[in-house]
């Protein structure tokens, strides 16, 4: 609490009038999400639309990666300066020279009181290190995956309703209102975790008055439920739904209102604090150790193993730093945009376009048109496509390139 306040205090008048804006909550406002080139989620969609296995995609790919160049270049130049010192300052010091021959002796080991660790220590902690180190991943992937979790009930819970007004409740315009708040709570949600306040995909659904209130609220996503259950109730005050029907969807709302707080858990609460420390403070201890053990094995071309063995695991640390806010728009991150807008948004609207009898856009203007732009990485989608389809013009595959095509167009659409 200290960091933050004082972080605070540090900026502008500006700043700080800025962050108390209504947007999200103030003490989520010190987290952001960093502006990159993705809208989060090419990952998952590249290997949707990717050839079986997605080998090739995954072998030869530059996103995506845990590169850590500027820490791969700090240890490199950390393991020359011990290997250049332990294979020419240590015979110096022991033999008065550095002739090939007195390397050859501290190669064999005979003079390895100078700059050596023995390797079983290295080998006795490394395992103890890789275990740690498994666990992060772990726990990182899980938060990852619940966040996947979350999404699919979002989804599932939101299409519900939807069907459950245009099957239950009589009124159209009821059927309209509901469906427009059930598009909007996603919209919102997806919003919120990434600390935004722009809602383009809502531009064409709600009402200009709703769409003003919603982004003048305190919490897009508990006005969004709120109104979402305000729309339920006229409906049942109105006499187009029954008391019985009223319970089954206030029980879909109330998975949305769960939803809400298990993001936010995930969004809000990091790993423990003290395992972090002691795995870092480990990691890189160990790592400050390896390069006197390589020596005596390899050699100058220890240097190699140690480039190995660092990016080996210290990409463990950084992906499990990637992957356990699954909510943002990195590479590697969940597509939520897709979620919002190539599948709840259309599915909705499908519905209510069939309950009116095609004529939705006399609720609902210009439905199907979506103001989000892919990302450049989303836009070589198409192009993945096309490479392996040109591949599969052999006869008899023909069924697989429509398959191809379909699976394409369903990961792909409104991204």
């Amino acid at each position: 609490l200290g960091v933050f306040e004082s972080w605070s205090e540090s900026g502008s008048a500006r700043e700080m009038a800025e962050m108390r804006r209504p947007s999200v909550p103030f003490r989520f406002q010190r987290q952001s999400i960093p502006v990159t080139k993705f809208h989060g989620g090419e990952s998952v969609l590249l290997m949707n639309v990717g050839s079986y296995g997605y080998w090739r995609e995954s072998l030869f790919t530059v996103h995506g990666r845990s590169v850590p160049v500027l820490a791969i270049a700090c240890y490199m130049a950390y393991a020359s300066v011990v290997t250049a010192g332990s294979l020419l300052l240590s015979p110096l010091l022991v033999t008065g020279t550095h002739d090939a021959t007195a390397v050859e002796h501290i190669l064999a080991g005979e003079d390895e009181q100078y700059f050596q660790i023995h390797e079983w220590i290295i080998e006795l902690l490394g395992t103890v290190l890789f275990f740690m180190l498994v666990f992060r991943t772990q726990l990182s992937y899980d938060r990852w995956w619940e966040g996947r979790t979350i999404w699919g009930m979002i989804t599932y819970t939101t299409r519900d309703v939807s069907r459950q007004a245009v099957n239950y409740v009589k009124s159209p315009e009821h059927v309209a209102r509901i469906c427009r708040w059930a598009i909007a709570f996603p919209a919102a949600m997806k919003a919120h975790l990434r600390f935004e306040r722009e809602l383009p995909e809502l531009a064409d659904v709600l009402l200009p008055a709703e769409l003003m209130a919603l982004l003048a609220s305190d919490h897009l996503v508990i006005y969004a439920n709120e109104q979402l259950g305000h729309a339920v109730a006229s409906a049942r005050d109105a006499g187009h739904l029954s008391d019985y029907l009223l319970v089954m969807m206030d029980q879909n709302l109330q998975k949305l209102s769960a939803t809400l707080g298990k993001c936010e858990r995930i969004l809000t609460t990091k790993m423990p604090f003290p395992y972090i420390v002691h795995l870092r403070t480990f990691l890189i201890l160990w790592l400050l150790m390896l390069p006197f053990t390589m020596i005596k094995f390899f050699g100058w071309y220890a240097l190699v193993g140690d480039l190995m063995i660092f990016y080996l695991f210290v990409s463990f640390e950084f992906i499990s730093v990637q992957i356990e806010q699954p909510f943002g728009k990195e590479f590697n991150d969940l597509p939520l945009d897709k979620y919002v807008t190539g599948v709840i948004k259309p599915n909705i609207l499908a519905m209510l376009a069939r309950s009116t009898g095609g004529a939705a856009s006399a609720v609902v203007s210009d439905i199907g048109t979506s103001p989000v732009q892919p990302s450049p990485v989303q836009q070589k989608l198409p192009l993945v496509f096309a490479a392996q389809a040109k591949r599969a013009k052999a006869p008899g595959q023909t069924k697989g390139i429509f398959a191809m095509k379909s699976r394409f167009n369903y990961y792909a659409s409104g991204v």
